[in-house]
């Protein structure tokens, strides 16, 4: 083994009381102010050969025998008699040991640690990250950035990104910046991504402004589900959910018919076969009958060319008159959608042109794709989408039967990811339980864990990223499905922007460490 010295300067010695995963030590004076939390360290015991173990300081404090809590000194009501020669101060702090650094058959490898250190085992400060690259070797690293105090490129791996990944953190502290650096490494190590940017400003417009516009999809051009539409002519013609069946029959209909997946209205709901398909009811004198619309060619095939207000509502009569709905309710229905619905809602129908399945075959072509969500107001509609959308991944996965290798990036998550009867919330709970076969995961980022993500998933989350975080009790909402051996709230307090720890599948050590996101272009 090396001597430790190529790592760094000697920093002090162990105490007693070690165990094979936590180490008190004293730290020397004369480097007790390059000292602090989250260092890396690696400790060398005499007594194991071609053995170092890695830890990482935690709970540096400083100490003095004679200025103690609890102890009363004259010094307290008179500090300007306290002379700078009569304070013995003295620093202690604990390594939470990660594993150990070895050498095997000429070999250098990183593997557990089983082994306590002696007391009076020598502590060295990791000031050259560098030489750990050579035992914690990964293949095919992603790197995102280093770690804040020794440098080292933290080399994290590829094949944790199937098991999800989550980055949480406060308003500020730059979860966009490290997603765009994963963005960067994922799409180079052979994944594709979709990223759904919930306002169009931390994805959308920087990658425009480098000039991947043909990168960027923005949602009102996606194609919406007939369950969809319904909600949202529901909603905004203020009808109640009396009306519920009528208007989803009449857009599941209008959409296999323009979709040329059925002929005709009699088709759609089932009325056609032997079944009369005469008299439906009567408004005005006029006779409706389910092939006789005013879209309606010679032979009673339907013939739309797209969405229309007009012929939607003549449909929507055809529909309701057909299973007996009242004179009134239909003309009750017509004239709220006629008087809140302007015709601009259906034309804009028209111009959703690409199909799920269409953006996902667009992401793989190109690596990745940046959905702006910004140009649909209506969550219900942004949520569809992302449940549309991860929904054509699974019927991918089932054409092919091979995996899929793509990644749905959901900013701000807590919209489309949290408790209650979420549609999109539903379908990602999906990827998270079973995408990891395919190739098919899931990067969420929001600024809380225990609100904002419900627990199927969040417990599914093999990976995470966490910076200091909105809410307190958090920090044990991770702890609660990964190890963070003995990180505190007072390790988050002390971070500034851009850093972050990062604990799970994806970090080779698999404890906590901390990492400084490198700047994106």
């Amino acid at each position: 083994m090396e001597s430790p010295l190529v790592f760094g300067k000697e920093i002090g010695i162990i105490l007693s009381g070690a165990s094979a995963n936590l180490a008190p030590i004293a730290i020397r004076n004369d480097v007790a102010k390059e000292i602090s939390d989250e260092q890396l360290v690696v400790v060398h015991d005499k007594n194991y050969e071609d053995y170092l173990m890695l830890g990482v300081l935690r709970w540096v404090h400083r100490l003095e025998p004679f200025l103690r809590r609890g102890v009363r000194t004259v010094y307290i009501d008179h500090p300007d008699a306290l002379e700078d020669e009569l304070i013995l101060g003295y620093s202690n702090a604990w390594v939470e040991i990660y594993g150990a650094l070895t050498i095997a058959e000429g070999s250098k490898k990183f593997t557990e640690n089983t082994r306590a250190p002696h007391p009076g085992s020598k502590v060295f400060l990791v000031e050259h990250g560098e030489k750990l690259s050579e035992y914690v070797i990964v293949k095919d690293k992603i790197t995102v950035g280093v770690h804040k105090y020794s440098g080292w490129e933290i080399p994290l791996t590829p094949e944790g990104l199937r098991y999800h990944v989550g980055v949480f953190g406060a308003t500020g502290m730059g979860k966009s910046r490290l997603i765009r650096a994963l963005i960067e490494e994922i799409v180079n190590k052979g994944f594709s991504l979709i990223v759904f940017d919930h306002t169009g400003v931390d994805y959308a417009q920087p990658y425009r402004e480098k000039g991947l516009g043909d990168h960027i999809v923005e949602s009102n051009k996606i194609k919406l589900s007939p369950d969809v539409i319904s909600n949202l002519i529901l909603e905004l013609g203020h009808l109640s959910s009396y009306y519920e069946d009528y208007v989803l029959v009449t857009t599941i209909c209008y959409a296999s018919i323009l979709e040329g997946k059925m002929k005709n209205v009699d088709e759609c709901i089932g009325l056609s076969g032997g079944v009369d398909t005469g008299r439906r009811g009567t408004s005005k004198g006029r006779q409706y009958t389910l092939q006789q619309t005013l879209f309606a060619d010679e032979t009673g095939e339907a013939v739309i060319g797209g969405w229309d207000k007009e012929k939607f509502l003549e449909m929507l009569a055809n529909v309701m008159f057909s299973l007996k709905a009242k004179e009134g309710g239909v003309a009750r229905v017509r004239s709220l959608i006629n008087f809140f619905i302007d015709e601009s809602f259906f034309k804009q129908l028209n111009e959703r042109t690409i199909s799920p399945r269409e953006l996902i075959e667009k992401a793989k072509e190109k690596g990745f794709i940046i959905v702006d969500m910004s140009y649909d107001s209506h969550i219900e509609v942004k949520q569809a989408i992302i449940a549309d959308v991860a929904r054509a991944g699974w019927n991918y996965i089932m054409a092919s039967r091979k995996p899929l290798n793509l990644g749905l990036v959901v900013d701000e998550a807590q919209n489309y990811a949290g408790e209650g009867r979420n549609i999109s919330a539903i379908e990602l709970e999906r990827i998270a339980r079973e995408g990891r076969k395919w190739g098919y995961f899931i990067i969420l980022a929001s600024q809380r864990v225990a609100r904002d993500i419900r627990t199927s998933i969040r417990s599914n989350l093999g990976t995470v990223f966490f910076s200091k975080l909105q809410a307190t009790g958090d920090l044990n909402e991770i702890a609660g499905y990964l190890d963070l051996g003995r990180l505190s709230e007072a390790s988050l307090a002390m971070l500034a922007p851009r850093e972050f720890f990062v604990a799970g599948l994806m970090n080779p050590l698999r404890r906590p460490i901390l990492v400084r996101v490198r700047e994106v272009s």
